[in-house]
């Protein structure tokens, strides 16, 4: 399994079903729910034919500017990894944590919902409800728990596998 974190290349094995891991990040609010699902999928036997896109910068810097004129700054490269990354993701999972707000995904969600995301959301989320009747009127699964939401992915990957 690979695992690419900005601001590294994208560039992927063909062949590879690449999973976006979109989701809350809020440093120091948010669990790193990116690396306990990493450390699953990298369990299963089909680990091998992954390519995990994670946006969680190890080297993020709170303290950069955020200006989207910056053609050079490390916000800019950010946003465009991302934005990027779940543009040719075969599969874009979206997960909301406990005591965050996460606005970005929200964003991101409703950009790519098109793509039938795997969306997880613990009921303590800020906007767990908004997330719940979004996924119900646009026909998206979403799981409350953790243990479904994982299924969920097992089963979509799965399917990608046939």
């Amino acid at each position: 399994m690979d695992v690419i974190k900005p601001p590294q290349d994208l560039s992927a094995d063909e062949g590879k079903i690449k999973l976006f891991l979109g989701g809350s990040i809020e440093m120091g609010k948010a669990e790193d729910w990116q690396a306990r699902l990493t450390d699953y999928l990298s369990s299963r036997s089909y680990a091998d034919q992954l390519v995990i896109y994670n946006p969680r910068r190890d080297d993020w810097d709170s303290s950069w500017d955020q200006d989207p004129y910056d053609q050079e700054g490390p916000f800019r490269e950010q946003v465009l990894w991302e934005l990027r990354a779940q543009t040719q993701s075969d599969l874009l999972v979206y997960y909301f944590c406990a005591g965050t707000i996460s606005p970005i995904t929200l964003l991101e969600f409703g950009m790519f919902h098109q793509k039938q995301p795997i969306v997880g959301s613990s009921p303590d989320y800020n906007r767990f409800g908004n997330v719940a009747i979004t996924c119900d009127y646009m026909n998206i699964p979403y799981s409350r728990d953790w243990e479904r939401f994982i299924s969920s992915l097992d089963a979509r990957i799965n399917q990608k596998l046939i």
